[in-house]
């Protein structure tokens, strides 16, 4: 049976921006997601297997042979780095003791720690989404330490992206290299372009990342021209009736209320009595 899988939740620029900016969120999953959104749309196993020795002085460039399509593709492919994104590799860097070489996401806890971690298993999605979560507020963090939940309710938004929804599962760092992809296309970069960029190998598996663009759009010289104004008409229109109300009382009186009940002794002709029952008078009554 075919199963229908929905697509993942992917963040917006805005969204990415205010986690950076947040002072609680955790450095690396900062500048993780700086990298993958920013670089080539960087894998998980590319970014945990990135060397200090793959970037250029001052971090202009970063060559790299991606994990994925490292068999095919064995020779290392020269990234350029974004202005933006530098001064955070560098202060990471200087944080790290300005190593040669190395690791730039080393282990940090554990038998491994300082050095690669394992690729088996190693996703970075609940680290992401708790992250999310300090950035929008809804995790605090106490000046005695320790965190606390806040009692304010989810948008719609902050609700699909950590939890999904009806149309998106939630978003995992596979994220960011949907961005990627998405940002690519909306620029206008070429498919080619594109597949060079991102790595794909496959001309159909870069464009499942475009799904999301197929919305056929009307241009705005072929939209109708209307008011502004006639929005603030629309909203004060308030005296339609609702559909399935009933009418209101009439002034005019039922046929049946006209017409006088008249003795059967008096009547002349064959077919001129009707007998009917007059629910007001509650008995069976003869009319003209």
């Amino acid at each position: 049976m075919d199963e229908e899988r929905l697509p993942r939740a992917v963040l917006t620029d805005g969204e990415i921006g205010e986690l950076v900016a947040h002072p609680h969120v955790d450095p690396e999953i900062k500048l993780l997601v700086l990298l993958g959104r920013c670089i080539g749309g960087l894998r998980t196993g590319d970014l945990n297997r990135l060397q200090w020795s793959n970037f250029s002085p001052g971090f202009e460039v970063c060559s790299i042979v991606r994990r994925k399509t490292r068999k095919k593709r064995p020779v290392p492919v020269p990234l350029a780095v974004t202005p933006m994104v530098r001064p955070f590799l560098d202060a990471w860097w200087r944080a790290a003791r300005c190593p040669s070489a190395g690791v730039v996401f080393p282990a940090r806890r554990g038998a491994r720690a300082g050095k690669e971690k394992k690729q088996a298993k190693q996703s970075y999605a609940p680290r992401l989404r708790r992250a999310l979560r300090v950035a929008f507020g809804l995790l605090i963090r106490q000046e005695a330490g320790g965190w606390e939940e806040s009692d304010r309710p989810l948008t719609p938004r902050e609700d699909e992206l950590l939890n999904g929804s009806a149309t998106v599962q939630p978003v995992d760092f596979h994220s960011t290299r949907r961005a990627y992809a998405t940002a690519l296309a909306l620029a206008g970069v070429n498919e080619q372009q594109a597949m060079a960029l991102t790595g794909h190998a496959d001309s159909k598996t870069h464009r499942l990342y475009l799904e999301a663009l197929n919305v056929r759009a009307l241009p705005e010289t072929a939209v109708p021209a209307v008011d502004p104004s006639a929005v603030a008409v629309f909203a004060a229109n308030q005296n339609r009736p609702k559909r399935g109300t009933k009418p209101g009382p009439s002034t005019k009186k039922p046929a049946s209320a006209t017409r006088q009940p008249v003795d059967s002794t008096q009547q002349s002709g064959a077919g001129e009595e009707i007998r009917t029952l007059d629910v007001h008078l509650g008995k069976v009554a003869l009319y003209r």
